[in-house]
């Protein structure tokens, strides 16, 4: 996905910002690879029991408590009865997400350092989904002069945890960038 703005058709961007990308390996948590190797036993949980799972996952990606109607939010695509993807969305969601191989794209990074499009790369210091240490090799990775942004008292949710701070880090490159073709 990272890669897409190198697209000819897509040379319209004139900076890339990342966010938290899940685009280095290894992927997912050790839980991930504990429900792609038990899928069955976790598509059987009762759904209040899976409620609480699936709640206790999303409350751990924040590194403030999370309001109610954000927590719902996060939570109701995988625990509402309706026709989402619910439970065993969730779970199989979790199993491709353990199986993902980023090693093509890595190798690729690079391409966007040396096309000289501006890269910011922000990042919740606190990120317990995606540990900030990628966040470095992503940088690394990419190079040409990428820039790494650590916010502090932010996890995964970093759009919860400080609104204001990384709409401040978003708009300031926007604007640093504006003048460029």
């Amino acid at each position: 996905m990272v890669l897409g703005c190198l697209d000819p058709e897509y040379h319209l961007f004139k900076s890339l910002t990342l966010i938290d990308v899940v685009a280095v390996g290894p992927w997912g948590l050790p839980f991930f690879k504990l429900v792609a190797d038990n899928p069955e036993v976790f598509n059987a949980i009762p759904p209040n029991m899976f409620d609480g799972i699936v709640r206790s996952y999303i409350r751990d990606a924040a590194h403030k408590p999370l309001r109610k109607e954000d927590e719902d939010m996060l939570a109701a695509p995988w625990v509402s009865g309706d026709e989402r993807p619910g439970q065993e969305g969730f779970v199989k969601a979790l199993q491709q997400a353990s199986t993902r191989v980023s090693h093509d794209a890595e190798r690729r990074y690079h391409e966007i350092g040396k096309s000289g499009l501006p890269v910011k790369i922000i990042w919740g210091k606190d990120d317990k989904w995606v540990p900030c240490e990628r966040g470095e090799k992503l940088k690394q990775l990419i190079g040409g002069g990428a820039k790494l942004v650590l916010v502090e008292e932010a996890g995964h949710l970093i759009q919860l945890d400080q609104p204001e701070r990384l709409m401040a880090e978003i708009v300031l490159f926007l604007g640093e960038n504006d003048g460029q073709s």
